[in-house]
């Protein structure tokens, strides 16, 4: 890696994994399905389920660089975790 991620960028990432593996895989196929039913531009539930989810586990408005309102990572922190 051209620029070394600190350990605490190495740390979300893990958690992101995690979160992934635990919640997002899992609900793809429902994700999709509430997409075709609801159609575009809709609240979908299943989003709202996962939401207070990732914000408990600090994993939400990660690209936020304000540290009140999200993690406080710079863009290359950031861009790591894409």
């Amino acid at each position: 890696m051209l620029y070394p991620a600190s350990e605490r960028v190495l740390e979300i990432k893990r958690q992101l994994e995690r979160f992934m593996d635990d919640h997002i895989y899992p609900n793809e196929a429902r994700h999709y399905r509430e997409v075709e039913e609801l159609g575009p531009w809709k609240v979908y539930p299943i989003v709202e389920e996962l939401k207070p989810l990732a914000k408990a586990q600090g994993l939400w408005n990660l690209f936020l660089p304000d540290s009140d309102r999200g993690a406080g990572l710079t863009n290359l922190e950031y861009a790591t975790l894409c």
